[in-house]
């Protein structure tokens, strides 16, 4: 698993665990070759040790940290999730679009019904006005 190979040391996946519902995934190492990669970090005297840990330790700060997986989280999160202003606009503009829509068509219906019963009571009185006239 190369992209987390900070000693030098590469194990390789046993398989790739996919999730289409996120369309990721991520390799499952094979713990083999993770007993492997151990025995060889544990055959390093001290001084070896301390010297690849010194080097990897930025990249585990970097990449690990308390602050940097909250960075990491705020990042996607706002990427995925919180919308920039100009996208937020336009959605509150179509949202604010369809609610006056959805209205204008609630009161074109009810003055469809209006002009209805109008036309009723008008054709109704016309009606008794002739029959009155006769």
């Amino acid at each position: 698993m190369w992209e987390e190979t900070i000693y030098g040391i590469s194990v390789e996946p046993l398989q790739w665990i996919a999730r289409m519902d996120f369309n990721s995934g991520w390799y499952l190492p094979d713990s083999k070759g993770i007993s492997k990669a151990l025995d060889v970090v544990m055959n390093w005297t001290e001084d070896e040790r301390k010297e690849k840990f010194q080097k990897a330790k930025p990249i585990l700060i970097a990449n690990y940290s308390n602050e940097a997986i909250i960075a990491s989280f705020r990042r996607v999160f706002s990427e995925k999730f919180l919308l920039n202003d100009d996208r937020q606009k336009a959605i509150d503009l179509s949202s604010s679009l369809r609610m006056k829509r959805s209205l204008l068509l609630q009161y074109e219906a009810e003055m469809k019904t209006l002009v209805e019963r109008i036309q009723k009571t008008y054709r109704e009185n016309l009606a008794c006005q002739v029959l009155k006239t006769y």
